[in-house]
């Protein structure tokens, strides 16, 4: 199973509905004119002459220049943002906005460390949340984030999903971790959860067009007391409100350029028939596929840009199997995967579009292309079998 998911039984939940300061400058300035007056005195009357009439003359009053009006001066014009190369989150808040680390330490009753949760699935529909704009908070006591439901260490987690649907999330509730997921509704009519009577303490719902998945865990054979529960129950409540109160989030991203088609079943990638074909075998069926309870992604979040992967194989003559897995604008994220599982030895390969690197594991041979701002990555069991098979998945998921 790559990601846990479930359903709740019953009826279904009702969907829930959804400056510029400008400072005018003026500068006034005023020129102000003077008199001035000149007295004329003859010489003679030093020299004991008449005295000579003095003339008095007036310098004419020069009128002060009109003030100029008041100009308006317009404040520059801003220089927007770059645009984004890449991916961002969307969710307009922060993990301490929502529930942050204190929140945590509280509950668990340790320091905690706030950390990434790595991605180390090889299947690149699995970047599928963090691509949508995702807002994911992890705390760990060992400075590690936990890679299964039963951890070795304390944790809690929570990932806020941007853009969920209703038909998303029903069907996301309808895998195999959540089908018999009791209802929440003191949370909201739509939540699922449990908490109690172990270590792990979960819940999902689906608040305000985003998607919330929150869990705590505790390290193998401990279980959370009264106390605790009734701690995560409460801050899951105001998680949840706090959600519901957020505006609606921020533009999907897209690639400037051309990007990847995609896929959204396994026949945008092949059709069994020309497997058979180019693997030489007979019998090719689909195996497992993105959705339900195989969903690489939460809330099926995936579906928003077309990300997908498929698995096909035969059961019976020569046996012979391959996956694949596409996720348009998620170029970034193969370097992402590279470092956090480094036991893939990728090697630069010519011949395919974009960059193309391939491996060997676990006598599985494996192709990852990133081309067109996108990623798609094949395997199948032989060398020979993934050169058959790629290039044709990789033409109807628009890789030219």
């Amino acid at each position: 199973m790559l990601v846990s998911t479930a359903a709740a039984s019953g009826a279904r939940r009702a969907p829930r509905l959804r400056t510029t300061l400008i400072v005018v400058a003026a500068v006034l300035a005023g020129l102000v004119g003077t008199g001035t007056a000149a007295l004329a005195l003859g010489g003679d009357a030093w020299f004991g002459g008449d005295r000579p009439a003095v003339s008095e003359t007036q310098t004419p009053t020069v009128e002060p220049s009109a003030q100029p009006s008041a100009t308006a001066t317009a404040p520059p014009t801003a220089t927007p943002p770059p645009a984004p190369s890449q991916p961002v989150v969307r969710v307009p808040a922060t993990c301490d906005d929502l529930a942050g680390v204190h929140d945590a330490e509280n509950i668990l009753e340790l320091p905690l460390t706030r950390v990434e949760y790595p991605v180390t699935l090889a299947n690149a529909s699995a970047f599928s949340d963090q691509r949508v704009g995702s807002l994911s908070c992890v705390w760990s006591g060992d400075g590690e984030p936990y890679t299964t439901q039963a951890g070795d260490y304390y944790d809690l987690r929570y990932t806020i999903v941007p853009g969920v649907t209703d038909s998303a999330y029903e069907l996301y509730t309808q895998g195999e971790a959540w089908v018999d997921a009791p209802s929440v509704p003191s949370l909201s009519p739509d939540a699922l959860g449990q908490c109690g009577g172990s270590g792990l303490c979960t819940f999902i719902d689906h608040v305000n067009g985003y998607g919330l998945f929150f869990t705590a865990s505790l390290p193998s054979g401990s279980t959370f007391s009264d106390d605790q529960v009734e701690q995560l129950n409460e801050l899951t409540a105001r998680l949840d409100a706090r959600v519901h109160q957020l505006p609606a989030p921020e533009p999907l991203w897209q690639p400037a350029g051309a990007t990847l088609a995609g896929a959204d079943s396994c026949d945008d990638f092949t059709g069994t028939d020309t497997l058979d074909r180019q693997l030489g075998v007979t019998g090719m069926r689909t195996f497992k596929s993105d959705g339900g309870e195989y969903a690489a992604s939460l809330f099926h979040s995936s579906s928003q840009v077309h990300a997908f992967w498929c698995s096909w194989s035969t059961d019976e003559g020569p046996r012979a199997s391959a996956t694949a897995s596409v996720l348009p604008g998620g170029a970034v994220y193969f370097d992402q995967f590279r470092v956090a599982d480094p036991s893939f030895d990728w090697q630069p390969t010519p011949g395919y579009a974009g960059e193309a690197f391939t491996s060997s594991k676990d006598g599985i041979a494996w192709l990852s292309v990133v081309v067109d701002d996108g990623w798609v990555m094949i395997q199948s069991d032989t060398t020979d079998h993934l050169a058959a098979i790629a290039p044709t998945i990789l033409a109807n998921v628009g890789a030219r």
